[in-house]
């Protein structure tokens, strides 16, 4: 079988955004293959891979996060069910994988779709 593949600049697209259109004669399951492969693939782009406390590794959607945070030396995400893991990631590094995560202080960065409103008069001892 052969596989070939062109790329087309869109501009229409947004900058998070790309369209595949998979041409073939005939079902097989090379098309199905790829297809599995391409939905498992932008499935584990929104993955974060987080320690429980048993030290267990967990994969938590990106969606689900509210917010990373450091304290004592030591980074943790908290989800919107108010649960906190331990992440081996630095926080400059989690803002870089989505554009949703925002730092909003030294210690603290929260993501854009679960955050309803600020509060600016109110301080918590781990400055998030």
């Amino acid at each position: 079988m052969d596989i070939k593949i062109l790329k087309k600049l869109n501009k229409t697209l947004s900058n998070d955004e790309i369209k595949i259109t998979i041409e073939y004669n005939q079902n097989n399951s090379i098309y199905e293959d790829i297809e599995n492969y391409l939905h498992q693939y932008k499935e584990n782009n929104n993955i974060i891979v987080v320690k429980n406390d048993y030290n267990h590794l967990i994969h938590l959607d990106k969606n689900h996060i509210l917010k990373f945070f450091s304290n004592a030396k030591q980074n943790y995400c908290e989800t919107i069910d108010n649960k906190k893991y331990m992440i081996n990631k630095k926080l400059y590094e989690i803002e870089k994988l989505d554009k949703n995560y925002i730092r909003i202080s030294k210690h603290c960065i929260v993501n854009l779709k679960n955050i309803k409103f600020f509060d600016m008069n109110s301080t918590r001892k781990n400055n998030c």
